[in-house]
């Protein structure tokens, strides 16, 4: 059963008693309410230890240029010390909240805050966030939350270019995000040059669209690149509803 569902069972059973509860009916029509509120699907994955993981088929793929990450995500609040990373892609980029609270892009090969953008803004507070990287063509690293502007720095990437990409894992600082990432997105162009209102809906594929994932199969281990070619496996984890719309 999943959590939600696991608690508002419990708050139930609370209430009443002595009560028999059919657990199987009362987890359908927990999903069915859920899938309500959930458009466009509805899924995201949680993660929360080791070996919790999206690892995602980058072979092929070259970034030479400006691009950009971004992703829809519900952190837990205040998981405790460590690193909670949202996207590592060794010999590229990593967006992560570091030990100390800073949420940090740069390179993944020098997870240092001094040798990339950072910001002392922390995600992982229980609400709902957009974050966005922008690497423009002067070098420029770029952080965004919730489409404003919260740190910047110059960056180089230097490391050899792995054909994994990692999605809610970081197996090279053996860090796992902590929370649901619901959508991610790669586009090989810098999206963002200022503040800007996030539509708070799922993605679509775009000119500079390289890599889309929905993350909404609800089941299974696959996880498909609705821009094609760049798919990925779920390890460990599970599937959670995830709301997202405007109202967010």
């Amino acid at each position: 059963m999943r959590r939600a569902g696991a608690v508002s069972l419990l708050l139930v059973a609370a209430l009443c008693s002595g009560c028999l509860i059919n657990t199987e009916l009362y987890e359908e029509r927990w999903d069915e309410l859920a899938a309500e509120l959930t458009p466009g699907g509805g899924y995201g994955v949680r993660f929360s230890a080791s070996p919790d993981c999206i690892q995602v088929d980058v072979s092929g793929l070259e970034l030479d240029g400006p691009f950009s990450f971004d992703a829809y995500i519900w952190p837990d609040a205040g998981p405790g010390f460590g690193k909670y990373p949202v996207v590592a892609w060794p010999g590229m980029f990593a967006l992560y909240q570091d030990e100390y609270g800073y949420t940090v892009a740069g390179p993944a090969d020098e997870p240092a805050v001094d040798l990339s953008a950072h910001t002392p803004t922390s995600i992982m507070d229980g609400a709902y966030h957009h974050l966005a990287i922008n690497y423009g063509q002067n070098g420029t690293m770029s952080i965004y939350r919730d489409g404003l502007l919260k740190g910047y720095a110059e960056v180089e990437f230097t490391g050899e270019v792995s054909e994994t990409l990692y999605l809610g894992c970081w197996p090279g600082e053996e860090a796992t995000f902590a929370g649901v990432i619901g959508e991610a997105r790669l586009s090989d162009s810098a999206l963002y040059s200022g503040d800007f209102d996030p539509e708070w809906l799922p993605y679509k594929v775009a000119d500079a669209t390289v890599g889309l994932w929905h993350l909404d199969e609800g089941e299974g281990e696959d996880v498909l690149d609705e821009a094609g070619g760049h798919d990925g496996v779920l390890v460990g984890g599970f599937w959670e509803h995830f709301y997202l719309g405007p109202e967010q």
